[in-house]
């Protein structure tokens, strides 16, 4: 159309752009940009991004939990996608490396220029920089993704009704059975009744007192939400929830995960502890326990703390299989990132564990006694509650020694039900009790943490035993 190709930037822009004040600071952008013009891994999972961190800038547009997001869209390889405000490109690399024809596009230059290094051996990506609703191609999409974005649209629509005009700006450029996706924070969602600042404006209880103005980001309520994409003729939308909100997900969640009564979603949340982006640590309560009580009294949806919104003009056909929700181990070296996936299939649900990465994992060695190994497969979902929980409630509930060493005790009683004395230290314990420091576990016990075991009807069953020792285990090894 009317961009041209900028062979410094290796990206396209207009000859006459117009302005764009979105920014994160100029010092933070150059060094962002500098960051990925040195690096050489700049994918999804480079090791030098990630130790590049020191800031929430920084993590926001170099964490791996950003890709998480758009992983529950199945996006394939050869898929159309335009990603509308992809700011420094941290969404755009993944997809650009699983194949997707990627147009992003972007208001900033600077933040453009970023994305661009960022994907520049990439050629099914290109970038371009331009507002959102300037921006023409006579392409269509398969997928229009609109992550963080929805909430400006006061801020550069001039339009009586700045949102819905952004929603039918976009959707001009879906193709025959396209969608589009929108992750945008929840006004209402728990975060920010317990003492959150709103994550624009960085004032505590902004959203839930709609104090927004009109010309200021904005956010909404799922019902609300659901009337604005409906009046932009977007009828047919399905929600999904990302926990702890969009930014840095580590669990999705789908609608039928919610519904389906042979799976306990709420067990997925235990460690899903939410991030005031303000910096503030303070809470009033463990927002957990919270959803736990939500969930049971059917308010989780509304009060999730972000959602990721799949809208379509038409109806979806039906998938064969439900995946009912997500969860990532992605703060790791690469070769272990790994996906758990819960499909309902059928009248049972599996659980599928992957790798996220193509490098083989092998074996690690600890220290001279120790030497892991991680490993991955399919196991049958079993309904039931981590002994983490019984922490959390200790840890609410005053959080006082004696207490939360009850709460800890099971797991050592079943630790210790599974040991034995060590042969080496026989002798020693000969003619005395033996000492914590002289029981051995098997190695497969190595993964038995209180999130590792659930509490089915009263007994205590390990899952997820992704790391093992081919020796056997002193007590203070288990991870």
């Amino acid at each position: 159309m009317n961009y041209f190709w900028d062979d410094q930037f290796h990206l396209y822009r207009t000859k006459n752009p117009g302005e764009f004040s979105y920014s994160d600071g100029v010092e933070v952008e150059e060094r962002l940009l500098s960051t990925v013009a040195n690096a050489k891994d700049r994918s999804t999972f480079s090791q030098e991004l990630a130790e590049s961190i020191c800031d929430w800038p920084g993590e926001y547009h170099f964490s791996r939990f950003r890709h998480c997001l758009v992983r529950p869209l199945e996006l394939h390889a050869g898929d159309r996608v335009l990603e509308l405000g992809c700011g420094c490109g941290a969404i755009t690399r993944f997809l650009g490396e699983i194949g997707a024809k990627v147009v992003a596009v972007e208001g900033s230059l600077p933040r453009a220029r970023v994305a661009a290094e960022r994907c520049r051996e990439l050629s099914n990506v290109r970038v371009v920089v331009d507002d959102i609703l300037r921006f023409e191609t006579d392409e269509r999409f398969d997928c229009i993704l609109l992550i963080g974005v929805l909430e400006y649209a006061a801020l550069y629509s001039g339009r009586e009704k700045p949102f819905e005009h952004y929603l039918q700006a976009v959707t001009r450029f879906l193709a025959p059975g396209g969608r589009v996706v929108i992750a945008i924070e929840n006004k209402v969602g728990l975060k920010y009744f317990n003492g959150c600042g709103e994550d624009h404006v960085g004032i505590p209880f902004f959203g839930v007192q709609d104090l927004y103005g009109t010309r200021t980001a904005r956010t909404f309520g799922r019902r609300e939400l659901i009337a604005l994409l409906s009046a932009a003729g977007l009828s047919q939308v399905r929600f999904y929830y990302p926990f702890p909100d969009y930014k840095l997900p580590s669990v999705v969640l789908s609608e039928n995960a919610l519904t389906d009564p042979g799976f306990d979603a709420i067990d997925l949340l235990a460690r899903c502890h939410a991030r005031d982006y303000t910096g503030s640590p303070y809470r009033g309560f463990d927002e957990a326990l919270a959803f736990s009580v939500l969930h049971a009294n059917g308010l989780l949806a509304d009060l999730s703390n972000s959602f990721l919104i799949v809208a379509t003009p038409d109806k979806e056909p039906p998938a064969r299989a439900t995946k009912l929700a997500f969860a990532w181990s992605v703060n790791r070296a690469p070769e272990v990132c790994t996906q758990t996936t819960f499909v309902r299939d059928g009248s049972g649900i599996r659980v599928l564990k992957e790798p996220l990465t193509s490098s083989p994992s092998g074996s690690r060695a600890v220290d001279e006694s120790l030497a892991i190994t991680h490993q991955v497969s399919e196991s049958v979902y079993r309904p039931g509650r981590q002994l983490l929980w019984n922490l959390l409630r200790a840890r609410a509930g005053g959080g006082d020694v004696e207490s939360i060493v009850q709460a800890l005790r099971p797991w050592m009683e079943f630790l210790l039900e599974h040991a034995r004395v060590s042969p080496a230290q026989v002798a020693d314990v000969w003619d005395d009790l033996p000492k914590l420091s002289s029981y051995v576990l098997a190695g497969d016990f190595l993964d038995c943490t209180p999130f590792n075991l659930l509490n089915i009807d009263g007994k205590l069953v390990p899952i997820d035993d992704e790391w093992r020792s081919k020796n056997d285990i002193i007590e203070n090894h288990i991870i």
